[in-house]
């Protein structure tokens, strides 16, 4: 399975609280991140996949930081999109990743690229998992709960 379909498996198949907490290293996430997933999945009713890889990109893309306005700037653009799938949001991240692709100079005036995430650019396939690889993912998913 590619890192993309693992991506995917994970984000349609874990909780946001649980996908947040894992990027807390299993700590408890801050009483205002939970509350902005409770925006999104309460007052915006974006699906959970959905949301997994809004935080996910934002958090890539923004040095690892969940910036309420930017994440509800993100939010509030798939939802009058209509993405109601944790695949039509890694698309739509990687487009408008593209699109958006600045470059940084550092002091020394070295161009570097803004982290990319691992399924970017991964072409989708649609392929049939062996019982090896789905005991792999059930492995996987219980690190992110």
């Amino acid at each position: 399975m590619s890192n993309r379909g693992k991506m995917l498996y994970i984000f349609e198949n874990t909780s946001p609280y649980d996908f947040l907490r894992n990027k807390y290293h299993g700590a408890e996430p801050t009483s205002r991140d939970l509350q902005l997933l409770e925006f999104l999945a309460v007052d915006l009713e974006l699906n959970p996949g959905v949301i997994n890889v809004l935080i996910d990109y934002v958090l890539r893309i923004n040095n690892n930081k969940l910036t309420r306005a930017y994440v509800e700037t993100i939010a509030g653009q798939w939802k009058r999109m209509n993405i109601e799938t944790a695949d039509k949001a890694m698309k739509t991240a990687e487009k408008e990743h593209k699109k958006n692709k600045t470059k940084v100079f550092t002091k020394t005036t070295n161009k570097k690229e803004a982290p990319t995430p691992i399924w970017f650019d991964k072409k989708q396939e649609a392929e049939e998992i062996s019982a090896d690889e789905a005991k792999e993912l059930e492995t996987m998913l219980k690190e992110f709960r």
